[in-house]
């Protein structure tokens, strides 16, 4: 793990520290891939086909849910358990407006809303 940190610090201190760049980077892309290609089975077997745009702008949910759960967008830094807190409370939001049947452009906005609050703690609280 501190080696995946280290790389996405700096990749020419992370070569001459001894830090085999290449492999590192490979292992990451890898478990990357993987972690794609599970989520667009799960999202498949949910939807019941196959679609080009499925998973369009779940991005937006994925770094909201890092930046609720406490990881700083400036220096990468946070917890796992802190990402999952964050993705269940966007969960309970995007759950909460279907159920009041907000529009979801008026999704997108209230959690975009929502990332930028939690930006702004972020900032406040490293200050």
């Amino acid at each position: 793990m501190r080696h995946i940190y280290a790389i996405g610090g700096n990749h020419e201190a992370v070569e001459l520290s001894g830090i085999n760049l290449k492999k590192v980077l490979l292992i990451v892309y890898i478990i990357a891939g993987v972690a794609s290609a599970i989520g667009a089975i799960l999202l498949t077997a949910r939807l019941n086909s196959a679609q080009l745009i499925a998973g369009n702008m779940y991005e937006l949910e994925a770094i909201a849910a890092a930046v609720i759960g406490g990881t700083s967008l400036s220096d990468g830094r946070g917890k796992i358990f802190g990402t999952l807190v964050g993705a269940l409370i966007i969960s309970v939001l995007r759950n909460g407006l279907n159920i009041l049947n907000v529009c979801s452009y008026t999704q997108q906005i209230v959690i975009g809303s929502v990332i930028i609050l939690a930006v702004l703690f972020d900032k406040i609280r490293k200050n």
